[in-house]
């Protein structure tokens, strides 16, 4: 998701380049995207002992329905979603300011039908219940 953006600033000429944006637009990606870090470490936080960097439920698994939790199902989805949207007022190119946006939107909605049925095969009901009451990646939205 990052590794291809600077890879491309790196090597490819400057043509796509989107120009100088300004202090502002900066400013504002700058504060969006700090406020999505503490969004995404709020995360890990939250879950505590689940946490796992793979898609792995542990025997003494627990569902997380509390801190940021209680507004979305995927806060640190919500979190790398915010950052993504802002990188192009960071990255000032159009190509490398965009390109994870598509790689990342391909990797999120497949793991995340892959997460909720794992959590609905562990958890039946309380799951069911539990995502009914909150959105998936925007309070009040998705």
């Amino acid at each position: 998701m990052f590794l291809v953006p600077a890879a491309f600033l790196i090597t490819v000429p400057r043509v796509v380049d989107s120009g100088n944006l300004g202090l502002l637009p900066v400013l504002f990606g700058g504060v969006v995207t700090v406020a999505a870090l503490y969004l995404f470490w709020r995360s890990h936080a939250d879950l505590g002992r689940n946490w796992s960097p793979t898609t792995e439920l542990r025997e003494d698994h627990t569902l997380t329905t509390s801190g940021v939790y209680s507004k979305v199902r995927h806060p640190m989805y919500t979190s790398l979603w915010i950052i993504n949207a802002v990188q192009p007022l960071l990255v000032h190119n159009w190509i490398a300011g965009f390109a994870p946006v598509c790689s990342f939107a391909i990797l999120n909605f497949i793991r995340i039908e892959y997460e909720e049925e794992m959590m609905m095969q562990k958890f039946g009901d309380e799951y069911l219940e539990y995502s009914c009451r909150t959105k998936r990646i925007v309070p009040g939205c998705l």
